[in-house]
């Protein structure tokens, strides 16, 4: 569907332009865009791209406007959510740390630089991390102060938000989950979607995968993971409506 409107909105942009060379080329090209655009944009799907974020249940409005300027609006209270944070690697990897000492988590997801993260050392006690620089989405540096040293730690844990990581626990790492890219060159949705199921199912029953926070994410979770990506690739009317348990 997305290739068809590309495709009509190239070609109507390409006759547009033709058909107005007189005008101001770049006042010219913006009305085409802004014409063929609304011209070719599918009645059953609207595709949109989030900035980056965190948490979930962030409801969604579509207005409407007819050509008597009456505004219609459909409200998802539901809305939509972010993907749970993954820890995948602490370095050092220790169950003791001194004071002053620095301490790197890698994983997926840690949202924007603007994201509440907070990394908690687990051992007899919970212990935040007390400086904790937020380098991107992927690693987060936690610098420990001069009166603060840790021992007998068991797990380290991430949280971004209300959305926390598994418990990683010391001395493991683990496979991060898998991207998917192959499975989106299948032709259809449904083979899509089985494509992503398998793989992430596999993923989350790997003991060095998911396997550790099965509760967390389960197969609800590749379930929506992959409806939403082949959805924005692949769906088309004849799949009918696309639904997934809310992460």
């Amino acid at each position: 569907m997305d290739m068809c409107i590309d495709m009509c909105t190239d070609m109507c942009i390409d006759m547009c332009i033709d058909m107005c060379m007189d005008m101001c080329i770049d006042m010219c090209i913006d009305m085409c865009i802004n014409m063929c655009t609304d011209m070719c944009m599918s009645t059953e799907q609207i595709e949109c791209l989030t900035a980056p974020g965190w948490n979930g249940g962030h409801p969604v409005t579509v207005n409407r406007v007819t050509e008597e300027g009456t505004v219609i609006s459909a409200h998802s209270a539901a809305g939509f959510s972010y993907f749970s944070p993954q820890l995948t690697k602490v370095e050092p990897n220790s169950n003791v740390y001194d004071a002053n000492s620095t301490i790197y988590a890698h994983g997926k997801e840690f949202g924007p630089s603007t994201a509440p993260v907070t990394l908690h050392f687990i051992g007899q006690n919970s212990t935040a991390c007390p400086q904790l620089i937020h380098i991107n989405s992927t690693t987060v540096q936690c610098v420990l102060d001069p009166n603060t040293a840790l021992s007998n730690v068991q797990a380290v844990q991430l949280w971004v938000g209300e959305l926390a990581t598994a418990l990683l626990a010391v001395n493991q790492t683990r496979n991060i989950e898998p991207t998917y890219t192959e499975c989106l060159q299948h032709g259809t949705f449904r083979l899509c979607v089985m494509c992503i199921d398998t793989r992430c199912q596999s993923w989350q029953l790997d003991p060095l995968g998911n396997n550790a926070s099965l509760g967390v994410f389960t197969a609800d979770h590749c379930h929506r993971k992959a409806h939403e990506l082949c959805g924005g690739a692949l769906w088309t009317a004849a799949d009918g409506v696309v639904s997934y348990p809310s992460q």
